[in-house]
């Protein structure tokens, strides 16, 4: 995914005068690219890695031969980003790696009343040390579909979105 040692990036927010985000920084500073070999090795990895989770995908088939639509799932381990606070990109490194379709939509806020767990290791506690810094701020989910879905996946976000704003469940469609 950086195999240009950042190049583009930096071309592309230099083109827009864009600044880099603090935040993200340390994680897209220039380096030197790496060598082709290296390349063309980590671009195979990456190659059997897409069929592997295709072929994942493709498990999911019912009788009916249908597969899972869209996976639902974190857009992040917290909520709206506190500037300073980024962790990791985890949750969307690896769809952008299988070059799948990804929508991210807001769900629900923090609320510091009923948001309360235990921290589990170190990255949790994080989160969970300022529920008053993240009182209010969005909760968003990211909806996965598989590459050139971006229309499906639209349209099953629009389908979450009418839901969660109506009320509706499933069953009262």
């Amino acid at each position: 995914m950086y195999a240009d040692g950042h190049h583009d990036i930096q071309k592309q927010l230099a083109l827009s005068g864009e600044p880099i985000l603090d935040d993200l920084k340390g994680a897209y500073k220039l380096k030197e690219p790496i060598p082709v070999l290296e390349y063309q090795d980590l671009a195979l990895q990456i190659r059997d890695y897409k069929e592997a989770y295709a072929d994942y995908w493709d498990s999911t088939a019912g009788t009916d031969g249908k597969v899972v639509d869209a996976v639902l799932m974190p857009a992040a381990p917290h909520a709206a980003v506190i500037p300073g606070k980024w962790v990791h990109l985890a949750y969307t490194e690896v769809i952008n790696v299988l070059d799948y379709t990804s929508l991210v939509i807001p769900v629900t806020h923090a609320n510091k009343e009923i948001d309360i767990r235990p921290p589990y290791g170190n990255i949790s506690s994080r989160f969970t040390d300022d529920r008053e810094a993240y009182h209010g701020a969005p909760v968003g989910i990211q909806i996965v579909g598989r590459l050139w879905e971006e229309e499906k996946i639209i349209e099953i976000g629009k389908y979450v979105e009418m839901l969660l704003n109506d009320g509706n469940s499933l069953n009262d469609l």
